[in-house]
């Protein structure tokens, strides 16, 4: 179904166990009816789920994940996921994900997991100074404001009517963007350059398990 379960994290990552390494999908979802192919973020999380099922040490984390997509999803059928345990050492264990459709590939992922460390090395950016989330406004707030404003008046019907369906479709994240123009395209003749990056807060909008 185009909307089953995306309202709903654990619904959208559910797979069904088959066999050793072999799981199938319960839902998959489109964007919209128009769209050509299924959500690549249900592909990818869903592989990650069954990757980690087969990862029996409890103290292995999830430390990186390449994706391949090599065909469009469909949704009228299920996806079979296909998990090949590459290594499992002290440190570190590997998976290889595999997601056919009808007998074909259509994404391969590598993922590795790892035990948790502590050093002196750090790699990330420094976290960047943001208003909290508590002071942002929701994605509904946006899309209400946008609505509201006179600058929607300037839109198209369609771009007007598929806000508005944002707004009463479930979704499953809380997010807050830090500068919420970045949300729309700008108009023509008032576009203006702009970092290359987005600062957002986001969250589950519901409680989930560690797994």
């Amino acid at each position: 179904q185009e909307s089953e379960g995306w309202g709903d994290i654990s619904a959208a990552l559910q797979l069904e166990r088959l066999d050793i390494n072999v799981y199938r999908s319960c839902n998959l979802w489109k964007p919209s009816p128009e769209s050509r192919a299924v959500f690549g973020g249900q592909i990818i999380g869903q592989s990650l789920v069954a990757a980690s099922a087969t990862v029996d040490d409890p103290g292995l984390w999830v430390n990186s994940m390449h994706s391949y997509f090599l065909r469009p999803g469909d949704n009228s059928t299920p996806a079979m996921y296909y998990v090949r345990r590459v290594r499992d050492g002290h440190s570190f264990s590997t998976r290889h994900v595999c997601v056919q459709q009808r007998g074909h590939v259509i994404y391969e992922a590598m993922v590795s997991f790892q035990r948790e460390e502590t050093g002196s090395l750090s790699y990330q950016d420094e976290m960047p100074r943001v208003p909290p989330p508590g002071e942002l406004l929701s994605r509904n707030d946006i899309y209400q404001a946008f609505l509201n404003s006179p600058r929607a008046a300037k839109m198209p019907e369609a771009l007007r009517q598929f806000v508005d369906s944002r707004i009463k479709a479930p979704f499953p994240l809380e997010m807050r963007w830090c500068d919420p123009h970045q949300m729309f395209i700008p108009l023509p003749g008032s576009r203006r350059a702009r970092e290359p990056q987005q600062k957002i807060w986001l969250r589950t909008s519901q409680t989930l398990d560690d797994h």
